[in-house]
């Protein structure tokens, strides 16, 4: 985070681990669906993706 003043204020640092579903972004295609007649937002950014866990790190796990 930086000040008005352009002054570094303070760094966070998070991990996070993701699990990839079979189901796409918007839910009316199947899972199973040919790519070919997809909707645009699921051919754009494909399936669903879950968060299984995140943790703050600290400097020195970087």
């Amino acid at each position: 985070m930086r000040a008005p003043n352009g002054d570094m204020r303070g760094r966070a640092w998070i991990e996070a681990v993701v699990q990839r579903t079979p189901d796409h972004c918007a839910a009316v295609d199947a899972p199973s669906a040919d790519p070919a007649t997809m909707l645009g937002v699921n051919k754009q950014l494909g399936r669903r993706f879950r968060i299984v866990s995140a943790r703050w790190l600290r400097a020195d796990e970087i």
